[in-house]
């Protein structure tokens, strides 16, 4: 869906750079004042620049979230390793080094939930 609105904003800006070009290319000199044509020159330089933003913009949520896919699998896979350790714990419920694994591995998972929560911030 983001790619149809990209490609839309692509193409409306695109025409509207060639619009105002068209009308440019349509003045004649000798009825062209300088005055209007530095205006024109100032309206296509704004379209660009709103154009450039508007791009810059739309990487910029493209990369946020493919950040948030890579710390929504590391989460999954964090959430899977503390399963596993849960399920030895039950087999050697003495066993220290594992309880300190347990609690370093869901620390390390509360990290990446932090993460993923200030991406969505930035993305809404």
């Amino acid at each position: 869906m983001n790619n149809k609105k990209t490609i839309f904003s692509v193409v409306g800006a695109v025409a509207a750079g060639f619009a105002i070009l068209g009308g440019l290319w349509a003045f004649e000199d000798r009825y062209a004042k300088s005055v209007e044509i530095t205006e024109l020159e100032v309206q296509v330089v704004q379209s660009l620049q709103e154009y450039n933003v508007q791009q810059q913009k739309a990487i910029n949520v493209i990369q946020l979230k493919q950040d948030y896919r890579f710390y929504q699998f590391l989460y999954d896979k964090l959430g899977n390793d503390l399963l596993e350790i849960r399920r030895i714990l039950r087999r050697e419920p003495t066993d220290a080094i594992l309880r300190q694994d347990y609690i370093d591995v869901q620390e390390q998972r509360n990290k990446v939930k932090a993460k993923m929560d200030e991406i969505m911030r930035k993305i809404q």
